[in-house]
């Protein structure tokens, strides 16, 4: 968890001392990104919205940013949409290059008005001043990944943040999930899931065959890649492991792979496709789909105790205890993994297993 060993120290900054984070984890690429690009990504997050808002209703004097010193620069850590969004009320000007290509023209012709006539000049804005980027980004991240109170990040942030933590602290999937106090599975999933969507991104983004911008980072449908393939039925269709410990993962056959992986995409990702159409997905309809991929995905003895009940219920395993760290004071047992035939009550049944006393 966050060590709150520091004492918090808020601080008055005018705006031209403070700067966007170039390693803003809002940005979906992943790619390494200069000042002028992390500009461009926030103002295509709905910055516009933001401008409007604060141009008619003014600045939310509770807002707080937060913020670090690195190389003698105030850098925003969290809040760099609504330190772009003044920026911008301020001095329109700035983002003009980025017109028809982030923003359009009608939105820009706004913005000028707003500028114009807005209900206050804002100047300074109230910050926290963080000892170092570990400590106010653990911090960012327990506010996005299950706050209320903030914009939560969509899956594929999430999952990247997870792979940008290990690689920058050198630490485990285990040791992330206990230094941000969330499940392990969950951790071990994103990390999983934001591999296989890299490697399909690298080998089929050019491919003519799949719908256009289906590997648009802020489009593309990460609850569907998960729910098929993150799982062991999906290591063994495609002949993958993870390795903890080196967060990657082992490819058996990387042909194989590759082609099975394609086809899964292919499928999956048709509009209106019959196959990851909601989100129940049970085991039998999975393994249903994966024979129509292979035809000898299960052996006799697989197939023969494939027999869809009320319930499915996959073979016993013994649950570790860090499989066990689930978040305290949950009404519903989440360690018996449930599949029920009506979609309807699944989508209840997930929802209840997630509630906490501590919800209300």
């Amino acid at each position: 968890m966050v060590n709150k060993d520091w004492k918090k120290d808020y601080k008055q900054i005018h705006i031209d001392s403070l700067y966007l984070d170039i390693k803003n984890p809002r940005t979906d690429s992943g790619e390494k990104l200069d000042y002028e690009k992390v500009t461009k990504e926030l103002l295509e997050e709905n910055t516009f919205e933001l401008v409007e808002s604060i141009g008619t209703k003014g600045y939310a004097a509770v807002t707080i940013l937060m913020v670090v010193e690195e190389n003698g620069k105030n850098i925003v850590i969290d809040g760099n949409r609504r330190l772009l969004a003044v920026k911008t009320l301020n001095k329109p000007d700035t983002i003009k290059k980025f017109v028809t290509s982030s923003i359009s023209q009608k939105n820009y012709e706004r913005i000028l008005e707003l500028s114009k006539n807005k209900k206050e000049e804002i100047v300074n804005l109230t910050t926290i001043i963080y000892p170092n980027r570990e400590i106010a980004e653990q911090e960012m991240a327990i506010l996005h990944l299950d706050g209320e109170s903030v914009q939560k990040w969509r899956p594929l942030r999430q999952y990247r943040y997870f792979k940008n933590q290990i690689n920058i602290l050198k630490i485990n999937c285990d040791e992330l999930s206990r230094l941000l106090g969330i499940d392990f599975d969950r951790v071990k999933k994103g990390l999983i899931t934001i591999i296989l969507y890299e490697i399909a991104k690298n080998n089929f983004q050019t491919d003519k065959d799949f719908p256009k911008n289906i590997f648009d980072d802020k489009k593309f449908k990460t609850d569907k890649l998960q729910r098929t393939i993150v799982n062991t039925d999906g290591e063994k269709l495609l002949g993958y492991s993870y390795i903890e410990d080196k967060n990657e993962i082992k490819i058996n056959d990387n042909k194989i792979f590759l082609e099975r992986l394609r086809k899964i995409l292919l499928e999956i990702y048709k509009i209106n496709s019959q196959y990851i159409s909601s989100a129940q997905f049970s085991t039998k309809n999975r393994r249903d789909f994966f024979k129509s991929i292979e035809p000898t995905f299960l052996n006799k003895k697989e197939e023969e105790s494939d027999q869809n009940g009320l319930f499915e219920q996959p073979t016993p395993t013994v649950i570790s205890e860090r499989s066990k760290r689930k978040p305290t004071g949950l009404f519903f047992p989440t360690d018996v993994p449930y599949k029920l035939k009506n979609r309807t009550l699944q989508r209840l049944y997930d929802e209840l297993k997630d509630i906490s006393v501590y919800s209300y």
